[in-house]
């Protein structure tokens, strides 16, 4: 794969020119390869994927949550049950078994919303379902209310991180600027540890761009 990369580098610098950055996941068939290039063409600077970083983050932090295991599992089998049913509006996502925390995001956010049509259908709010079949189908979301609210504050650090890279690029002040950003989103000690390790990726990574450049991490 290493010579593989170095053969197709070369053919691409002949092309368009030596690349500003090389952006990649770290994967090991391909990491050493970059590694060569970058100490050659001392211009270029190998930065890690955003979405990869995030994704790995995820994967550490939800991986091991058993709660989160058991919520996955539940919206899972609810899915099952109401999909042929005229509940089927309010099914929970398919969740997907590849690249499965890089799409987390679309399971958090039904989780957040059905918790919020539940507790507007107790107060009258919304009566489109029957209300008695609503809450022995879904009612078992309100047990994880807090651990959803953590869950979106996650998503919130992670979405914030990875468009603050995509949009802005990392530079010199990268560091400073996504700290502001993201100042008022973490309120658990779960939350504040992630958003002090993507705070320091970006730092790091920020200090791999060349001076007057911006490396844009992401693929």
């Amino acid at each position: 794969m290493e010579k593989s990369f170095s053969s197709s580098s070369r053919t691409v610098a002949s092309r368009t020119g030596i690349p500003r950055e090389i952006i990649g996941d770290h994967g090991s068939d391909l990491k050493s390869g970059i590694e060569k290039f970058c100490k050659k063409h001392q211009d270029t600077c190998y930065v890690y994927d955003i979405k990869h970083k995030t994704a790995s983050v995820l994967k550490r932090v939800l991986g091991k949550d058993e709660t989160w295991q058991e919520f996955t599992q539940l919206a899972a089998q609810t899915k099952r049950k109401v999909q042929q049913t005229q509940l089927a509006a309010l099914a929970p996502p398919n969740q997907r078994t590849k690249a499965r925390y890089m799409n987390v995001d679309i399971l958090i956010q039904w989780g957040l919303k059905i918790d919020i049509f539940i507790e507007k259908q107790k107060r009258g709010l919304n009566q489109e379902f029957d209300q008695k079949q609503v809450e022995e189908k879904f009612g078992w979301v309100t047990g994880f209310r807090e651990d959803i609210k953590e869950w979106g504050e996650l998503l919130d650090i992670v979405t914030t991180t990875e468009n603050f890279v995509r949009m802005q690029g990392l530079c010199a002040d990268s560091y400073l600027e996504l700290e502001k950003l993201l100042s008022d989103q973490a309120h658990t000690e779960q939350t504040i540890k992630v958003r002090e390790e993507l705070l320091n990726f970006v730092r790091e990574e920020s200090s791999k761009a060349k001076p007057r450049r911006s490396a844009f991490g992401k693929q």
